[in-house]
């Protein structure tokens, strides 16, 4: 298991680690970076018994990628993690740094061995993404949890090929390296395996169940994101966002909010229109 952090991120990483401990999880967790971590980060993920490991940039100096404050150059190197550690795990579970674990994450046997990768679909919004229009194709993994054939990735080459193909279809990519993913899945006729819901309960998601749209599930991992807020944005309508508000301070004595997307009029007015799409879905 393991998660790509930088600064800007390790903090809610670290939480995300400590709710994986806290639920039972004794297996090896590693932490991959592009750059130096601040040593009051690094304590507390040794007393996590968490494995750290610094990569040099320079494996992404071939491709021009998409870096802006989505994405950070670090939030691509999920996908060079597989190729470098098939030699010790035939597979690995990646995690976003803004996940929360909230119950025992006992994978069972998802049968593997014939897929290259695994993860949750996204139900929502995505439509009208050019990459879905132009291949036709409703199935778009999101990507802040992904279960990797970590030999078939390396062997077929698709860190490589994946990059090379976001260089030269940048038209169709909106959402920075999940369309990449999805895109080169597309085009190499890559074999999927769906994952259940449980284990990625991002925003739309979690919203849907509570509208009653979606079928409740009891989630095992839940995936903040910016369409309901998360918990370290100044306005979060997540109802987890309080759980994992005392995690914060347990693990670092502080509060700490950013601005997210709800705190501008621009950012909820597009959460309005969200919210009201998924009522006449309903």
């Amino acid at each position: 298991m393991y998660y790509c952090v930088d600064n800007n991120l390790i903090s809610q990483a670290i939480i995300s680690i400590y709710s994986l401990r806290n639920n039972g999880y004794s297996g090896n967790v590693h932490v991959y970076s592009l750059h130096h971590l601040d040593d009051i980060y690094v304590d507390k993920l040794n007393l996590l018994g968490v494995e750290t490991t610094i990569l040099d940039k320079g494996i992404f100096s071939n491709y021009s990628l998409l870096v802006d404050e989505k994405i950070s150059l670090t939030g691509y190197l999920r996908y060079y993690i597989p190729s470098i550690i098939s030699d010790k795990y035939d597979f690995s579970l990646y995690l976003d740094s803004d996940t929360l674990i909230i119950d025992e994450l006992a994978l069972p046997p998802f049968g593997m061995h014939d897929y290259l990768i695994g993860g949750v679909p996204e139900f929502y919004n995505i439509k009208n993404l050019p990459l879905i229009k132009y291949f036709n194709n409703p199935l778009y993994l999101n990507s802040g949890v992904l279960l990797f054939n970590n030999s078939l990735w390396k062997r077929s080459n698709c860190f490589y090929n994946m990059f090379d193909w976001m260089s030269a279809n940048k038209s169709l990519i909106v959402f920075h390296d999940q369309c990449g993913l999805n895109g080169f899945l597309y085009t190499y006729n890559c074999d999927v395996k769906v994952l259940p819901s449980n284990f990625n309960v991002y925003g739309w998601l979690y919203f849907s169940m509570l509208l009653k749209i979606h079928p409740f599930i009891n989630p095992t991992i839940v995936h903040f994101n910016s369409f309901i807020g998360r918990p370290w944005n100044i306005v979060c309508l997540h109802p987890l966002q309080f759980k994992y508000r005392k995690i914060m301070m347990k693990l670092f004595n502080k509060y700490y909010f950013k601005f997210g997307s709800l705190s501008d009029l621009k950012g909820f007015i597009l959460f309005l229109i969200n919210y009201f799409r998924m009522l006449y879905v309903k």
